[in-house]
């Protein structure tokens, strides 16, 4: 049970009343952005003037974007929000009337222009720093992930008899296989 979960049970206990579960979880779906930026200024420790100060607006504007809902948002309100906290905006587009490979493809070439941003980061920082150091981990440890989610997901799919085969891409099919049973664990180095 999720913490959302949590919250609305026991906003219905106290309230005595079972639909207030329904309304509780309504609501948070309805303000999971604002959630997501009053957390964000908190972890910064910046108060709602501050963030009002770097947005050129009042305070009061601050207070009443914190206090709606995501449909009130207005979209320059949100950026220059952003933008006050210091930090960048991602924005993901996913149409899921696309086919759920076209989709997946996406976001391996967006997880792969990220990771090319951390190697030129190690690259700039050189080696032996603690950074490349860290860096060189984590690249294990996204490795280590994603082989057990992937192994976890072609385990569930009806037998289809044989082990995956990865090749560098569909041009490649006919060459030799770069990787055979890439669904079994691997073990990450330091």
């Amino acid at each position: 049970m999720n913490t959302l979960d949590n919250m609305a049970k026991l906003a219905a206990g106290l309230a005595e009343d079972a639909e207030a579960t329904k309304r509780v979880r309504v609501h948070a779906m309805g303000t999971r952005l604002i959630r997501m930026l009053i957390g964000l200024r908190i972890a910064k420790k910046l108060t709602q003037r501050q963030i009002a100060a770097k947005m050129g607006v009042h305070a009061s504007k601050v207070c009443r974007m914190e206090a709606g809902n995501d449909d009130q948002l207005h979209w320059g309100d949100v950026i220059k929000y952003i933008g006050a906290l210091g930090v960048k905006l991602s924005v993901l587009v996913d149409d899921p009337s696309l086919p759920a490979a076209e989709r997946i493809k996406h976001h391996v070439l967006t997880v792969h222009a990220l990771l090319e941003q951390l190697r030129t980061l190690a690259h700039k920082m050189g080696e032996g720093e603690e950074i490349t150091t860290k860096i060189k981990q984590f690249y294990g440890e996204v490795l280590f992930n994603f082989v057990l989610r992937f192994r976890d997901s072609y385990g569930k799919l009806p037998q289809t008899g044989g082990p995956i085969s990865i090749t560098s891409g569909p041009e490649d099919a006919s060459t030799e296989p770069a990787v055979e049973n890439a669904c079994e664990p691997v073990g990450v180095g330091p």
